[in-house]
């Protein structure tokens, strides 16, 4: 365990009260029951707006903090990652984060067999701490070079329409887990293709693109697996891609994504890569775990590698 003796608790916990069905309490309790049990000392705090888990996990990271519990969604973690890479500390590999998973789709966790069944003191007394790929997403040609970090995925085109629709659908009728999915039905009767630039190292594919998604793990939107064979340890993105489709295509392709083969399918072209950079003629969505972003194109996408660890069950193998 690493433990600062300066530090008034051994874990930061930080609770995001309106994530995913609003479940925290009953996780919360589990959370402070498991700690106890296993002697190890938490400091409780709740966001209270968008953007307020990265300026409390920057704080804390400041003050010395090197374990963190997230309970919440993967905004929530997306939004911790970014408060890490954006505070003062040099040394990120020695941070540690354990994930409770009270969000809607868990897509993380989920590649990390940790579930609303899984023992919490046995998680906290005899987990496992990998060292875990990061990805940055700069801008490469604004004065300011802005930075966004991710876990899980970034997307374009298509991707970053099901997320701008989930977000408006689940403003009306609250967080479930079926609004990504319907989104996607949804996002199939407006497709809209980008005139885009792709370069990784081995290629550069120039022309309209229906969607992209770079995957440092494997699930999206709630278990669907846009790219099956990620690993987040390994140094690579898997990348996919789809440019244009017949319309007569789209019903197999869906049935593709639902039966977590979508790679197989001929309309599908998957790349792997640590670096891309991708420029656009026109808007285009774009996002990253489930948040949109509003950044400026050409965008240099690469994996930080082994940059962070995570506490995963005993039982979990990469």
């Amino acid at each position: 365990m690493i433990q600062n003796n300066n530090l008034p608790a051994d874990w930061y916990v930080l609770v995001n009260p309106c994530s995913g069905k609003k479940t925290y309490r009953r996780w919360l309790k589990s959370l402070q029951t498991a700690l106890y049990e296993c002697e190890q000392t938490n400091e409780l705090h709740f966001t209270e707006w968008a953007g307020h888990a990265v300026e409390l996990t920057r704080q804390a990271v400041n003050q010395g903090y090197k374990q963190f519990v997230i309970l919440g969604g993967d905004g929530t973690l997306n939004e911790v990652i970014n408060g890490i890479f954006t505070s003062d500390c040099t040394s990120s590999e020695e941070i540690v984060l354990a994930v409770i998973p009270s969000g809607t789709g868990n897509d993380w966790v989920r590649q990390s067999n940790i579930t609303r069944k899984t023992n919490l003191t046995d998680y906290f007394r005899f987990g496992k701490r990998i060292e875990t790929d990061v990805g940055v997403i700069t801008e490469k040609e604004t004065p300011e070079k802005r930075r966004h970090y991710f876990l899980n995925a970034a997307g374009l085109g298509f991707d970053g329409d099901v997320v701008y629709r989930t977000n408006l659908l689940r403003k009306r009728v609250g967080a479930h887990s079926w609004t990504y999915l319907a989104a996607v039905f949804r996002s199939v009767f407006s497709l809209r293709y980008a005139r885009l630039s792709i370069e990784t190292e081995q290629e550069q594919i120039k022309g309209d693109v229906l969607t992209l998604c770079i995957g440092n793990g494997c699930y999206t939107g709630g278990g669907l697996m846009q790219t099956p064979r990620a690993n987040p340890t390994d140094g690579m993105f898997d990348i996919m891609l789809i440019q244009r489709i017949r319309l007569r295509n789209i019903p197999s392709l869906l049935n593709a994504l639902l039966k977590r083969r979508i790679d197989t399918h001929p309309s599908v072209r998957t790349i792997r890569s640590n670096c891309i950079t991708i420029s656009a003629l026109q808007p285009v969505r774009c996002e990253t775990d489930g948040i949109l972003l509003d950044m400026n194109f050409p965008l240099e996408i690469k994996v930080l590698h082994h940059k962070i660890r995570f506490l995963v069950p005993e039982k979990f193998n990469c």
